[in-house]
């Protein structure tokens, strides 16, 4: 769920794979730069 900050809206790591259409898993290693995420789900 998005939650309301100071005049913004703030999107936590499921509300990302949801939009991204991938796991929380994948959201996770992309933010934590994991070597064997490959190009094509960065880009996402």
């Amino acid at each position: 769920m998005l939650r309301e900050g100071v005049n913004r809206w703030l999107a936590n790591i499921k509300d990302l794979a949801k939009l991204a259409g991938v796991s929380v898993t994948a959201i996770s290693q992309v933010l934590n730069n994991h070597p064997y995420v490959s190009k094509g789900k960065r880009a996402v």
